[in-house]
């Protein structure tokens, strides 16, 4: 063991099948079973020894840190850097032990921080909370100060003339070691107060907004609530037959942004990072709920950060007192998502894992328990029987390691023996139970989790790390299993979108679907930007079947996007031999030998293009490029793009917005007119346009002509609400502001009708209604 890594868990891994070659010849596809095969004297004595060297390092909370993180927050705190300085308070408080002066200080610098960000509910929070600690007594003042000005903020004045008193009456204390002129000084920030207070019109008595952030609210489900079928619409039905096994079918007709399912999972784990570059990659989500949490409060024994101590308290109620060892030696961070498998074992636990009957066709009559969903987690597949018995053994290890550290590092068994039904196990049994479990489990996980996404808040915009940040502002930063949604098959051009507000995932449709179509999701490939072929042997190795969703039976996507342009209808050629061609829509064969010849010659002209930044370049490639690639092969695209690019650098709109409808188009179709990055592509442009038309100026009237105006205009208004629409399918109401690009467009309406009424443009009545009838649209 001397030679074996503790960062990194897969050399565990490693040695343990090096030795368990035979696993091969199991032929029980029952986890427990398998488990039971592997949990011997010899592999256990492995695991323990490595778990063993790991505990060694355990790296709790220390007030040398604590110390170290508050005077960074200091030094960024006087240069005026809030963000930054929060975070690092953030820090402090987390590794502070909580019985130490290190604790109460970093959170009254914190609520310093807070009060400058005008997050005055947050800073009430900090300040309550530090208010219960060891604080220095003799500086209690700042903090009766500072919270009665947040009261004055938030307009609860009753709760600041109670504060005011109470510092009053603390003053009064003669032991304070508090020089007069400070006392004095005191005294006049009280009357400043005060005089606040007085000259607010009525004073508010509102105990209900202090600590009560707004909860996101959740959309209605199309039809309401599904008896049959938990978290799901009533215009949904689950189905089952032996060839699609259980699907989830339309039972009426859905329209685009219907709400399909609104679900709450089962469970989730944060996306954990090393705590050598902090463990907390965002750490202002909470731990138990997700909620966004701008003074977080920490685990009273690891760094675990909630959003208020009720949080805290549920959390190591239900699972985190089980966690908590493994979180101070950063086990979790080390063996990835099958820390959700153990997550779904503590829960799982309080009821005594119960169970329902395996057979899936009984879940067309019911599907789901709000009250214990954990039968229906079991019930989901894990696909063992389908795997080779070297594939399982790396989660056997997993599961062999979780299983050893609760029996070894926690009261975990001692405790599940008080359970329901758990009492009549043998210990060892209880053992094997739990192991196999957890392998369970963890193959379950490996099927049906979901990524839980969030959308950026401005405040923490400057924290996010690139890596795990999209363009269109949603990070990944949990998993979590939702079984409900779990039970909609994968399509490679999937029917639905979704997205989260806090834990809780909502789908809806991105189309209309027509009452007898499935409700189909996507494993995370879409026939837009990966091949059949790459799609094929992802979900065959993945998830164990043989796509044959319409894009996969009859491919055109993304083939169309290298296809060659046919001479005789137009049409898109695809290769069916060494440089012969064939058309998709009238058949005609070709040999693409000059095809390859304009290609060449084009790629020559782009590389001039790159080389010498001379447009004439670019344009001769497109010509070359146009005779012989289809008009959505990704070759054109780029192309389009450099030109687009190239006259927007120059400031010559109009040409600019040519090649921008042209890319926006393939963008149509190339990523979906339903897609995000397609919204926000439409935004970006929409945004050029809008400040375009607010620069139009009378003296430069010769440049665009009325019709041209009107017609940005009408597609200006037509985008807007476009994006709009799309922007809801991906984003709850509460996290879609459009306040400010609808106010730049209503300012951008008013500047181009002044314009043309001071040009006099001729007939403008019947250039609107010939454009409206155009963009079928209202102006």
């Amino acid at each position: 063991m001397d030679d074996i890594d503790l960062d990194v868990y897969s050399s565990l891994t490693s040695l343990i099948v090096q030795y368990n070659t035979d696993i091969k010849y199991i032929e029980s596809c029952d986890e427990e079973i398998i488990f039971r095969s592997f949990f011997n004297n010899c592999n256990r004595n492995i695991t323990l020894e490595w778990l063993d060297k790991v505990f060694v390092n355990s790296t709790s909370k220390c007030a040398i840190k604590a110390k170290a993180f508050r005077e960074d927050g200091n030094v960024y705190y006087k240069e005026k850097n809030y963000l930054y300085a929060l975070r690092h308070y953030t820090e402090s408080v987390s590794h502070a032990p909580y019985d130490h002066e290190e604790f109460s200080l970093a959170l009254s610098n914190r609520s310093a921080v807070l009060y400058n960000l005008n997050e005055y509910q947050s800073c009430v929070q900090d300040l309550e909370t530090c208010l219960q600690t060891n604080y220095p007594k003799d500086l209690f003042h700042k903090l009766y100060l500072r919270l009665a000005s947040c009261y004055v903020k938030l307009h609860v004045l009753d709760k600041s003339v109670e504060t005011l008193q109470k510092l009053k009456d603390y003053l009064k204390d003669e032991q304070l070691d508090i020089s007069p002129s400070k006392r004095d000084s005191v005294l006049q920030d009280i009357n400043g107060i005060e005089k606040d207070i007085s000259s607010k019109n009525s004073v508010e008595n509102s105990d209900e907004c202090i600590n009560k952030e707004e909860l996101n609210k959740l959309p209605d489900l199309k039809g309401g609530q599904n008896p049959k079928f938990l978290f799901a619409s009533n215009a949904l039905d689950l189905l089952y037959n032996p060839l699609q096994g259980r699907h989830v079918m339309a039972n009426q007709d859905i329209q685009v942004g219907d709400v399909l399912f609104v679900e709450k999972p089962f469970s989730f784990v944060p996306i954990l990072k090393s705590s050598k570059n902090s463990k907390h990659v965002f750490e202002e989500k909470c731990y138990n709920c997700l909620r966004t949490a701008k003074c977080p409060l920490p685990c009273k024994n690891c760094t675990t950060l909630y959003c208020a101590a009720e949080c805290r308290d549920v959390s190591w109620s239900r699972y985190h007192r089980w966690e908590c060892p493994g979180s101070c030696v950063d086990i979790w961070t080390k063996i990835g998502v099958n820390f959700l498998a153990l997550r779904l074992l503590l829960i799982g636990a309080s009821s005594g894992f119960t169970d329902v009957t395996p057979e899936p066709d009984t879940d067309v009559h019911q599907f789901g328990n709000a009250a214990d969903n954990y039968p229906y987690i079991c019930k989901l597949k894990t696909n063992v029987e389908k795997m080779d018995k070297m594939d399982v053994l790396p989660h056997v290890v997993s599961a062999m390691m979780i299983t050893l550290y609760l029996k070894e590092k926690t009261d975990f068994f001692s405790h599940l023996k008080t359970a329901q039904n758990m009492d009549t196990f043998v210990y060892d049994e209880l053992v094997y139970k739990v192991g196999g479990l957890l392998l369970k489990h963890i193959l379950q996980v490996i099927v049906n989790a979901s990524t839980v996404e969030a959308v950026h808040d401005e405040f923490y915009s400057k924290f996010h790390q690139a890596e795990q940040v999209t363009d269109n502002g949603i990070y990944v930063h949990a998993v979590g299993m939702y079984p409900s949604v779990s039970m909609m098959n994968h399509s490679c051009n999937t029917n639905i979108a979704n997205y989260f507000c806090d834990d809780v995932i909502v789908v809806k449709a991105n189309r209309n679907i027509s009452k007898g179509e499935e409700i189909f999701n996507s494993y995370g490939l879409d026939c837009r930007r990966t091949s059949t072929q790459e799609r094929q042997n992802t979900l065959k190795k993945q998830h164990y079947f043989i796509c044959q969703c319409g894009p996969c039976t009859y491919p055109t996507k993304p083939e169309i996007y290298k296809g060659f342009l046919c001479q005789k209808c137009k049409g898109c050629s695809l290769t069916i031999a060494e440089e012969k061609y064939k058309c998709l829509s009238c058949q005609h064969e070709f040999a693409a030998g000059n095809h390859f010849t304009y290609l060449v010659k084009g790629e020559k002209y782009y590389e001039k293009f790159e080389n010498t930044g001379n447009i004439e370049y670019l344009k001769r490639c497109i010509e070359l490029r146009e005779k012989v690639l289809h008009k959505y092969n990704y070759a054109l695209y780029t192309v389009y793009l450099d030109l687009q690019m190239y006259y927007g650098d120059k400031g010559e709109f109009l040409l600019w917005w040519y090649y921008a409808q042209i890319t926006l188009d393939m963008d149509k179709e190339l990523i979906g007119e339903h897609s995000l990055r397609y919204a926000m592509n439409m935004r970006f442009s929409l945004i050029i346009i809008i400040r375009y038309l607010l620069s139009l100026d009378i003296q430069n009237k010769n440049m665009i002509s009325g019709k041209d105006i009107l017609a940005l205009v009408c597609q200006s208004n037509k985008m807007l609400i476009d994006i709009k629409n799309i922007f809801k399918l991906y984003y709850s109401e509460e996290k879609l502001d459009f306040s400010k690009l609808s106010e730049e467009y209503d300012d951008m309406v008013a500047v181009t009708t002044r314009v043309l009424k001071d040009n006099l443009v001729e007939d403008i009545d019947s250039c609107v209604n010939e454009l409206c009838e155009d963009f079928k649209l209202n102006v």
